[in-house]
């Protein structure tokens, strides 16, 4: 799945470290790590940057960031 995402850098020139991975699943986090994105896990107790309850407090977290 990392390499869809540096095909996906490459071609639409993203910057990863100013992107967001969010997902539910430990994995989700795994991979935002692992290409250098900023984290967000819906639920909690994770390695996250950050841990929330709703998509609703993730959108914020992402709007404040700008």
């Amino acid at each position: 799945l990392s390499g869809m995402i540096d095909a996906a850098k490459e071609e639409f020139k993203i910057d990863l470290q100013e992107s967001w991975v969010i997902g539910d699943a430990q994995t989700d986090i795994e991979l935002g790590k692992g290409v250098n994105c900023k984290t967000i896990y819906l639920g909690e107790n994770s390695n996250a940057d950050h841990s929330v309850k709703s998509l609703k407090d993730a959108a914020e977290i992402v709007l404040s960031s700008t």
